[in-house]
């Protein structure tokens, strides 16, 4: 009653020079005192949006949002309506207040505010049930969004099983904004078979049909789970229906390359896409080039980079790095095929795609230094392409690249050297002379495995103690290739430091 006598008077104290003063006069002499301050709280309220449309500052009573009229209200109203009944809280918290303070937090993705909102609504009845039927099931959308964008999906399966029991007659009339942001936020949390789950759950139990949107959050989906076939199948079922958005054709693409088998087939779609004109984003760039790393395909990382250089889009270090390795996996084919090592042909087309993996560090020196993950890659590819002559010559321009190698240049090095005992002693050599670089267990067994099979002693007995110094044990068969060894001066003295590893217990730890 309070409420509809402040309506029928706050629309001609607008026009008024001091609306709460004539509103004042306005009252009966007998009116209570709390109509005078709910009347000057609304029209301080209503005053400022007098300029608005109509559908702005209408306001319809919370009981008549219930169930059937709730879940059409647009969650856009909230913020406006929770500020509109802002005045009356100092009066008196009620029920319709806390739900309207419910969905403005709700719809600002404010959780916090809403959970705590929502125990004091439970708690200011006898029957919490009874309370929480009050509130507008387009409310209980708004909650069960915020809290998958959020990334509590845990929570918003409650809310969605508490909107599902609430609809009318039974039935799950839950909107599909409800389903999309559950499922993004199921995709953003890489949970992906919770996320198939819920689409499952969406079309069977609340009879939904995905819309486009819903088909490109389940495609991204796909993407993290590595699964290019679902995708491939729900693509074809959006085209079934409607012309795919670019954002699904995105989606589809990143999904195609978390698999090789797949690669040249998201390539395929990548040209389609573009001659559809859909943008161009660093994102599916990323994923592209991390394809052509993957299976050094030259063409495609070609390709790709025109595509980059046309849409003005300026690869990332990684990206570099990725198609570095691309053009070195490629020269890498062409040192195993047969007849490479003779035919002048072969060794041509290497040098040549060599020489784009040169480009690329060009540009990429040409904000200062070298970043060493494409200084890496570049090694990576020396290595790939079977050039050891040209490794060390290499590792000695980090002076000239402004980029000093680290612990995974020298592995990546090693690796590569590992049948050739005489340049691997000599890059060991130098990476102990360098400072600071520390050797990783890793690189530590690879020498140790070198200097056995190079049957040097003094070798491998220097590589246990700075095994022994760093806490590491030598592997089963490093020990075995070591007792191998003669039973000479230094051979006395390597088994004096692999007792101390057994009265140590290093040898006991790793076998455990």
């Amino acid at each position: 009653a309070i409420l509809a006598q402040a309506r029928r008077l706050w629309r001609p104290a607008l026009s008024l020079p001091a609306p709460s003063a004539m509103l004042t006069a306005l009252l009966p002499q007998r009116a209570p005192r709390g109509l005078r301050r709910v009347v000057r709280g609304y029209v301080s309220a209503v005053r400022p949006l007098r300029d608005y449309p109509r559908s702005a500052w209408q306001v319809r009573p919370v009981s008549s949002l219930r169930h059937g009229s709730g879940a059409a209200m647009s969650t856009e109203t909230f913020p406006w309506a929770a500020s509109s009944y802002k005045p009356f809280v100092s009066i008196d918290t009620t029920t319709d207040d806390l739900i309207l303070r419910i969905s403005k937090a709700a719809a600002e993705d404010n959780v916090a505010l809403a959970r705590r909102l929502c125990l004091r609504l439970l708690a200011s009845g006898s029957d919490g049930d009874c309370v929480a039927s009050l509130v507008p099931l387009a409310v209980w959308n708004a909650l069960v969004c915020s809290h998958a964008r959020a990334g509590d999906a845990d929570a918003a399966f409650v809310l969605l099983e508490r909107v599902e029991a609430m609809s009318p007659d039974g039935s799950h009339d839950v909107p599909p904004m409800v389903f999309e942001a559950l499922l993004s936020g199921l995709v953003d949390s890489r949970r992906s078979a919770a996320a198939f789950a819920t689409f499952q759950r969406m079309r069977t139990r609340a009879l939904l049909e995905p819309n486009a949107r819903i088909y490109a959050v389940m495609l991204k989906a796909c993407g993290f789970a590595g699964d290019p076939d679902q995708a491939l199948s729900l693509f074809q079922e959006l085209a079934s229906m409607e012309q795919p958005p670019p954002e699904a054709r995105t989606e589809l693409i990143i999904a195609l390359t978390s698999r090789r088998r797949t690669t040249l087939e998201a390539f395929r779609r990548f040209s389609e896409a573009a001659r559809l004109g859909d943008p161009l984003d660093l994102r599916v760039c990323s994923h592209l080039a991390f394809a052509c790393g993957r299976g050094g395909l030259a063409d495609e990382a070609k390709l790709l980079q025109r595509r980059m250089l046309a849409a003005g889009l300026e690869p990332t270090n990684k990206m570099r790095a990725d198609l570095v390795q691309a053009f070195g996996g490629a020269a890498a084919r062409l040192a195993r095929a047969p007849g490479a090592e003779r035919s002048s042909g072969h060794r041509a087309e290497c040098i040549r795609l060599l020489s784009h993996a040169w480009r690329l560090v060009q540009e990429a020196r040409e904000g200062g230094a070298l970043p060493v993950e494409v200084y890496n890659a570049l090694l990576s590819a020396y290595c790939a392409a079977g050039l050891e002559d040209h490794i060390g010559q290499l590792l000695g321009m980090g002076a000239e690249l402004r980029c000093a190698p680290n612990a995974e240049s020298y592995a990546i090095v090693l690796s590569a050297l590992q049948g050739s005992p005489g340049r691997f002693h000599s890059v060991w050599a130098a990476m102990l002379g360098d400072g600071g670089v520390r050797p990783t267990p890793v690189i530590l067994e690879t020498a140790l495995q070198v200097a056995a099979a190079a049957r040097n002693a003094k070798w491998a007995r220097a590589v246990l103690e700075l095994m022994f110094g760093a806490g590491i044990a030598p592997s089963e068969q490093a020990i075995t290739s070591l007792k191998a060894l003669p039973h000479d001066s230094e051979g006395r003295a390597l088994r004096q430091v692999m007792s101390a590893f057994r009265s140590t217990g290093f040898a006991a730890q790793e076998r455990k």
